[in-house]
């Protein structure tokens, strides 16, 4: 009995170290060529890099929000104890995790997955318009005058309208984590600033919800707190949408600073 006790904790400490050992290639796997981490909490080096920090503090914030709303909400709080009864104690015990917080960290991954597989962040700028309107008046506009190209009126109409195509030939040709014909520093900052406001967007959107719910079921006061929460976030993003502005002026500058990559923007948007 002693002995086949044994084994099995040593298969558990064989499995753990399995389970480190993978964790570990995960945070050095390569993207393109590039060290790409699994846990990238501040600066971000490529697309890829923004999204795993986007996903992680987009989970960060669900579980604050599932734990004010099983405080408030009888619905949400049957829920997580269900999850929490059917859920194995052995592996809560394996995780060191305790049994009363399975649900609300299930549910939190349940909606942090479903936010990344749908680009939370990318569905919000297209109903508040926001980084088409970015793209239009803070880059394209920009390369079309810096770049000396002859616009009509009507060719100024139609860069709204062609933005996706422009910003690839114009732009992103250039300006690419991957690749970069510019300062790549310049890149990493205008990604790193870029990741902080979706986190801000993503985080107000839980947080406004969450408010709402906790509005319906009564519980005015967290309520208002995550909606002063959610002003304070707003103030944020205004921070970093300036700093964003900025960097695009940088980078647009850098791309029309030499005469062939300068022609070649011109000629992209003659073409119109």
């Amino acid at each position: 009995m002693i002995t086949d006790k044994r084994r099995l904790d040593q298969k558990l400490i064989d499995f753990r170290g399995k389970c480190v050992h993978r964790w570990y290639n995960l945070s050095s796997e390569t993207y393109l060529g590039r060290k790409m981490s699994f846990f990238p909490i501040l600066s971000v080096n490529n697309y890829s890099e923004m999204l795993t920090k986007l996903g992680w503090y987009t989970w960060g914030v669900s579980i604050f929000c599932i734990v004010m709303l099983r405080q408030f909400v009888r619905p949400m709080t049957e829920l997580s104890d269900y999850i929490d009864s059917v859920f194995p104690k052995e592996a809560a015990d394996f995780l060191h995790l305790p049994i009363s917080l399975i649900g609300v960290l299930a549910l939190a991954i349940l909606f942090a997955l479903i936010a990344h597989a749908v680009k939370l962040h990318d569905r919000l700028s297209d109903l508040l318009r926001i980084r088409s309107e970015f793209d239009v008046n803070y880059v394209l506009y920009p390369l079309a005058i810096a770049s000396g190209s002859t616009l009509s009126v009507a060719q100024f109409d139609k860069v709204r309208l062609s933005r996706k195509s422009l910003m690839g030939a114009t732009f992103y040709a250039y300006v690419s984590s991957t690749k970069p014909v510019i300062d790549s520093h310049t890149i990493t900052q205008a990604l790193t600033n870029w990741s902080w406001f979706w986190i801000c967007l993503e985080a107000i959107t839980l947080l406004f919800a969450t408010a709402t719910i906790l509005a319906v079921y009564g519980a005015w006061t967290p309520a208002a707190l995550l909606l002063i929460a959610c002003i304070v976030l707003l103030l944020l993003m205004r921070f970093f949408r300036l700093q964003s502005a900025a960097y695009a002026e940088s980078q647009v500058a850098q791309v029309v600073r030499d005469e062939t990559r300068r022609a070649a923007v011109a000629a992209e948007f003659n073409a119109l």
